[in-house]
């Protein structure tokens, strides 16, 4: 390792920049809620700092990221060799400007449509009567609905297989269906194969993600709606972001921003989605000015689109303002500030919604811990486990590993010896 460029150097960047604010190590301990001795072995190098306290100490000393970008060049020095020795299909399918591997064509989502041997029984003509049908759109749409509120209180694996078969069947009837048909279904089938990807990312099978979200993309396309292409982006901006990969979060989302189609109330709706995790983006990259500005856009452009009715996006709050700002803010390392705007979010949350539920405590337990207040991460972190056995979220997962990390600091204390067991055994039965 070049020696510019390993703990020493990070160390040291803290160490120079505590003494340039006129910090003691006690007071930058105050700060950021770790001890003086820890602090004093990062500063001559002899530990390397994670993640979480290269991010309070950016914010503390007000570094503007540099701390996390010096950070994550030395990881990524170190890890490049793993990295070309890893096994090639280890991770998602991208083509070479970084997207997601090729969607289907027309032709090729539509042969899909065959693959349901009872369908394909029924013959051609009886599926296009069928097709025409208008209650069929309906039924179909009412059962999205259902399946949409059934998923926030089942786990991933109950809907899959469900959601499969009516993607399956949709297409079917889109396939056979007349050309003035053929439209709705396209698009009804686009709004299903949405959201098996985000029930498939739940589960935490991103591949499975990618190629129900392209599945998406291609039936919309097919119906003439760029609307979803765009909110593809934002899909996969969202996957990136949870692999901690703020680059590709602010880069996909960027690119789903100038993807809407100009004009209709939902595709502002779709802007201000992406200008919401762009600056998730920016936030885990430091940039505190640029993710207040992105914020500031997303929220007017949501005041342009109040009463849109569109299936894209959150269901249970409208508008998830302040679940973002929130979770900027501790991405910042302004976890002190992050905790009464989820406390708000959390407000608005209707109770039935459990996976939603589980996803802001996460959150907010996560802020209180970077807060300095162990005791009420460790309350919200029961009330998300006791949640997380039902909906098996494995982006709730994401956050308890982290809240695991960061409870590590006060292992010693009653509350957090209580809850350890519990998180180590949720994060062992989910790999199992």
């Amino acid at each position: 390792m070049h020696p510019e460029s390993g703990p020493a150097s990070i160390g040291a960047q803290i160490r120079r920049r505590r003494l340039a604010s006129g910090l003691s190590l006690g007071g930058l301990a105050d700060r950021v809620h770790y001890s003086k001795g820890y602090l004093s072995k990062i500063e001559n190098g002899s530990k390397r700092p994670g993640p979480d306290l290269v991010r309070l100490c950016d914010a503390a000393l007000g570094a503007g990221g540099e701390l996390r970008r010096l950070a994550e060049t030395v990881s990524t020095s170190e890890l490049s060799e793993a990295c070309r020795a890893s096994d090639p299909d280890g991770g998602v399918d991208v083509a070479d400007d970084g997207r997601p591997g090729p969607t289907l064509g027309r032709r090729e989502v539509l042969a899909i449509g065959g693959s349901l041997p009872l369908l394909a029984a029924a013959g051609p003509e009886r599926l296009a009567t069928v097709a025409a049908d208008g209650s069929i759109t309906t039924g179909f749409t009412a059962m999205l609905a259902e399946l949409r509120k059934l998923g926030q209180n089942q786990p991933p694996g109950l809907l899959l297989p469900i959601l499969d078969i009516q993607v399956q069947t949709l297409l079917a009837l889109a396939r056979a269906a007349r050309a003035d048909d053929r439209g709705a279904l396209l698009m009804l089938t686009s709004r299903f194969a949405e959201y098996t990807g985000w029930m498939a990312q739940e589960s935490g099978d991103d591949r499975a993600m990618v190629r129900w979200t392209d599945l998406a993309v291609s039936c919309a396309d097919a119906a003439g709606d760029r609307e979803l292409a765009a909110y593809a982006h934002i899909r996969h901006a969202n996957a990136a972001l949870y692999r901690d990969d703020a680059v590709s979060t602010v880069a996909l989302a960027t690119r789903a921003e100038h993807e809407a189609p100009a004009g209709g109330p939902s595709s502002t709706r779709v802007g201000a989605l992406a200008l919401q995790r762009q600056a998730q983006g920016l936030a885990l990259q430091g940039r505190y000015d640029d993710c207040r500005r992105a914020l500031d856009r997303a929220d007017v452009l949501f005041d342009r689109a109040i009463g849109v009715n569109t299936p894209l996006g959150p269901t249970t709050v409208a508008n998830p303002s302040d679940l973002v700002l929130g979770w900027c803010l501790h991405d910042l390392g302004r976890s002190r500030e992050a905790v009464p705007v989820l406390e708000r979010h959390l407000a608005r949350v209707p109770q039935h919604a459990r996976r939603a539920r589980a996803r802001v405590k996460g959150r907010l337990a996560l802020a209180a811990a970077g807060a300095g207040d162990p005791d009420t991460a460790c309350t919200l972190a029961h009330q998300v486990l006791d949640d997380a056995e039902y909906v098996d979220s494995a982006t709730v997962r994401h956050d308890l590993r982290h809240l695991g990390r960061a409870l590590n600091r006060w292992r010693a204390r009653p509350e957090v010896q209580a809850v350890s067991p519990r998180l180590a055994q949720a994060l062992r039965t989910a790999a199992s």
